[in-house]
């Protein structure tokens, strides 16, 4: 079972990199929201 265990390994990449990137989004949404805020003044 050599392709089960390396989609596996390829799902667990899969939900790091979605981890990451929903860490990314939640971190850089406030300072999104400033520099919206602040460029339609």
């Amino acid at each position: 079972m050599v392709e089960h265990d390396s989609l596996r390994d390829a799902l667990k990449d899969l939900y790091k990199l979605m981890e990451g990137i929903n860490f990314i989004r939640y971190v850089s949404y406030p300072v999104f929201q400033t520099y919206k805020n602040y460029i339609e003044k």
